[in-house]
């Protein structure tokens, strides 16, 4: 099978309308298809991810840095477009529907006292967004730290810290709304 597009061992000449052209041709619904498979066949969102890629892209041949494969590059940034997506939308989005659960039964014995769900969820809501996660995760979910570190990007010891800090910020909230 011939290939359309032939990958060259030197850097391409992406300032010619053929090159790009024939890059295009060949790469873009490539591309697409992979992006589309990988977030569940959203068309929407297949589409925006592949736009930054060739977005960047197109940066990146500006800025002056050589390509060699630019299918082989165009097919990795695809990829952490797809990971930063769910980085920034499907996390919290899963952590949050926590909430929604009996925590009541997922705080630890540092709380000291059992609240309830109303009480706990006010607090809850005033942390900051990654103290809230970590404290999700680690109590209601059950996840250990080193998990909680993978998912998050996070060192060990930065997910630690912000479940110190979480349990910090919870003990004073709570401790304001029993004077």
């Amino acid at each position: 099978m011939a290939a359309r597009w032939k990958h060259e061992s030197k850097p391409v000449g992406f300032r010619s309308a053929d090159g790009w052209s024939a890059l295009l041709t060949d790469a873009l619904p490539r591309v697409f298809g992979f992006v589309l498979l990988r977030v569940g066949m959203d068309r929407a969102l297949a589409e925006d991810l592949t736009q930054e890629t060739m977005a960047a892209l197109v940066n990146t041949v500006r800025s002056g840095e050589e390509i060699i494969d630019p299918l082989a590059w165009l097919f990795v940034a695809a990829r952490h477009r797809v990971i930063d997506h769910y980085r920034r939308y499907e996390r919290p989005d899963r952590i949050e529907q926590a909430l929604d659960d009996d925590l009541a039964d997922a705080i630890d014995a540092d709380f000291e006292r059992v609240l309830d769900q109303d009480e706990l969820e006010a607090c809850l809501v005033r942390i900051p967004a990654m103290q809230r996660i970590a404290l999700l995760m680690h109590y209601a979910e059950g996840f250990r730290i080193t998990e909680i570190a993978t998912y998050l990007g996070r060192t060990d010891r930065a997910v630690e810290s912000l479940l110190t800090r979480g349990r910090t910020s919870m003990r004073r909230l709570l401790s304001e709304k029993e004077v």
